[in-house]
């Protein structure tokens, strides 16, 4: 779900242990001439940023702070063409979940759970990321919840933001509070801070620091409404968008499509695929799993 235009210094890693940078290049971020982008280490030696793992590079950045990390190990996971299981761990398991929106339209969610998916994201609403930011319910989202719901599926919810400051992001929270009503829902309501890869969007500028300050005010308004909040990322927003040292309360639905999770933070959901095939749901859909302790 995440898309991003906006680029940013990453400066920060010049204090990870033994490694500093030297015009280096991460996430396509900076120069895009490929013989300055170098990684140098203490000893002065150079690599090609092409040759080091970018996302082993960005978990090392992440470890060295002072975040919540998972538990899990990967040596457990398979995740091919075969499917997805995690089978060895003594302490974790895992169960199958999708996400969806207005864009997967009707969905036979008897025939979901059926093809053994135990729990959904639903967007409930989204803000428009030009300048007005309207904000916005799913058309879908209500009668997506109740017949989820009615099939014995575990439902959560997310709100695309386009918020700009903290105000913003509580009258997202409110909205969807709103729109929930009575309904009770499992798991968590989720902000999603979208960004937009192909268009001018209103939260282009903003900073590290506004983006983790609106995350954590609609996390707590969340709460306070008595329903649990978390917060959808992947590595670059780790890296780059999120004080994560500041949110390491929250629960974590993070987006990752390698074969394996590169994050070293602490997560509960993981989105896995974005071309998954499921019963009932017409075109591709978005495919996750929930990590639960024994």
């Amino acid at each position: 779900m995440l898309h991003r235009k906006k680029t940013a210094a990453f400066i920060a890693l010049i204090s990870l242990a033994g490694v500093s940078f030297s015009g280096c290049s991460l996430f396509g971020i900076g120069n895009n001439n490929d013989e300055r982008n170098t990684l140098s280490d203490t000893t002065s030696s150079v690599v090609s940023i092409n040759e080091y793992d970018k996302g082993d590079l960005a978990s090392l950045f992440l470890s060295n702070m002072d975040i919540s990390r998972h538990q899990y190990n990967w040596s457990c996971l398979k995740n091919d063409d075969t499917g997805i299981s995690y089978d060895g761990d003594d302490r974790f398991y895992i169960r199958k979940g999708i996400d969806v929106s207005s864009h997967q339209e009707e969905i036979d969610w008897e025939a979901v759970k059926d093809d053994g998916i135990e729990f959904a994201f639903i967007r409930i609403a989204y803000r428009g990321y030009s300048d007005d930011g309207v904000l916005l319910p799913d058309e879908y989202a209500l009668d997506n919840i109740r017949k989820a719901t009615a099939a014995g599926i575990d439902v959560g919810v997310y709100v695309f933001s386009q918020a700009v400051n903290e105000e913003e992001a509580i009258e997202e929270a409110r909205f969807a509070i709103d729109l929930l009503g009575d309904t009770k829902i499992p798991l968590p309501v989720v902000y999603d801070p979208e960004n937009i890869n192909d268009a001018e969007a209103r939260t282009d500028d903003l900073s590290a620091d506004q983006i983790t300050k609106n995350t954590i005010a609609f996390c707590e308004k969340i709460r306070e409404a008595g329903y649990s909040p978390a917060i959808y990322s992947n590595l670059k927003w780790e890296v780059l968008y999120f004080n994560m040292e500041k949110l390491k309360e929250y629960d974590f639905w993070y987006a990752d499509y390698n074969s394996e999770p590169k994050t070293p933070c602490n997560f509960r959901f993981w989105q896995y695929s974005t071309k998954g095939t499921v019963k009932g749901i017409k075109g591709n859909a978005d495919l996750n799993v929930e990590f639960i302790k024994k």
